[in-house]
């Protein structure tokens, strides 16, 4: 599923039009606070929010695909950047946008269940101990969290100590661009050994390769988190329309 498809679902259309027959409201109201808002409202309002901010990251996510298909080396090259630290540079902000994500849809199922957890307290821990471990909601964000498993060691390796954990392949073909790079530097002329170090053309081309598959990956992994979302708003919309439906708002 992709990220327009995801808008698209039902679920996604049903919180879009709720949220704006209050918005509709509102907004012939002069000077409008959120403190006029009725409990109900910011109830949708809080929800409508969060929805959209998933939304958006989904998004994110697909636009890292956009910016990783073209690299110019020329530009990047003058800049001091490789195409290897091109591909990673990229490859970090999509692991950080997925925990982006996780952390986001945690924050949802507070609202929409109204747990009343504090920010530091959110957590697939806590929430567990709120709602039914049975239930498809935890089934979905557990199902969620587990799979980001070997995505967590490279998003803390990377954060705590600026260190990217590459596939081998991935490690040698930057490590010999790398040694390009100050070759050109210091204007250097090396002899080529295919054991050591391929010649400039041909690592370029395998970097370029490599950026592909990196890209298919991510198209691939993302068809997969669109669909839990998905999923995750087709258990949990009928728990906001249930808590709407008692006040007569969106039915």
């Amino acid at each position: 599923m992709t990220s327009e498809e995801l808008n698209n679902t039902s679920e996604s259309k049903w919180i879009l039009f709720t949220y704006d027959k209050v918005y509709q409201r509102i907004k012939k109201i002069p000077s409008f606070k959120y403190e006029d808002f009725n409990v109900q409202e910011k109830y949708i309002s809080n929800c409508f929010e969060y929805h959209s901010r998933i939304l958006n990251t989904s998004a994110q996510l697909e636009q890292v695909i956009v910016f990783m298909r073209r690299f110019d080396k020329n530009y990047f090259k003058s800049n001091g950047i490789g195409q290897s630290d091109f591909i990673q540079y990229h490859l970090e902000v999509y692991v950080g946008k997925l925990f982006t994500l996780t952390e986001l849809l945690l924050q949802y199922t507070n609202i929409i269940y109204q747990l009343e957890l504090k920010p530091k307290q959110c957590n697939l821990k806590n929430i567990k101990k709120k709602i039914n471990e049975e239930s498809l909601t935890i089934k979905v964000l557990s199902t969620f969290y587990d799979n980001l498993a070997n995505w967590r060691l490279i998003r803390n390796r990377t954060v705590h100590q600026n260190k990217f954990s590459k596939d081998e392949e991935f490690e040698k073909l930057s490590a010999e661009e790398f040694l390009w790079l100050q070759y050109e530097r210091l204007n250097h002329e090396p002899e080529i050994d295919w054991i050591v170090v391929k010649p400039r053309h041909f690592v370029d081309w395998f970097l370029k390769q490599e950026r592909r598959r990196k890209i298919d990956f991510i198209k691939k992994n993302n068809n997969g988190t669109n669909d839990y979302i998905a999923s995750f708003d087709k258990y949990t919309v009928p728990e906001i329309k249930q808590k709407m439906a008692m006040h007569n708002i969106g039915s």
